[in-house]
C-alpha cells in the first residue's frame, strides 16, 4: 500500500504474443508409425523330439521379429533415412 492507502499496481511485463501460422500443424516434428510383428515357432532339438510330439507341442519360442515403418508426413518425400540399427 502507499501512503494515501491505494493498494500499488504491478506492471506486466509486455511479451509479443505467440504468432501460430496456417502450416504449424503440418510441420511440426511427429514420430513415425510403426508396426512389429513377432515370429514365433517350435524348436524341434533332440530333448524336445523326445519329450514332445506334434500332438502335444514343445513351447514356442521367439525365431525374429519384423518391423514396418512409416513415414506418412514427409516433407521431401524422396529423401527416406533409415534409423540407426542397434546391435544386440
Amino acid at each position: 500500500m502507499t501512503e494515501a492507502g491505494q493498494p500499488t499496481k504491478k506492471k506486466k511485463a509486455w511479451r509479443p504474443r505467440p504468432q501460430v501460422y496456417w502450416w504449424h500443424e503440418k510441420y511440426r516434428p511427429r514420430k513415425p508409425k510403426y508396426f512389429n510383428r513377432v515370429h514365433t515357432g517350435y524348436e524341434w532339438n533332440k530333448y524336445n523330439q523326445t519329450h514332445y510330439d506334434h500332438d502335444n507341442p514343445p513351447p514356442k519360442v521367439v525365431q525374429g521379429y519384423k518391423f514396418n515403418i512409416f513415414y506418412p508426413d514427409l516433407i521431401d518425400k524422396s529423401v527416406v533415412r533409415a534409423p540407426p540399427a542397434k546391435g544386440f
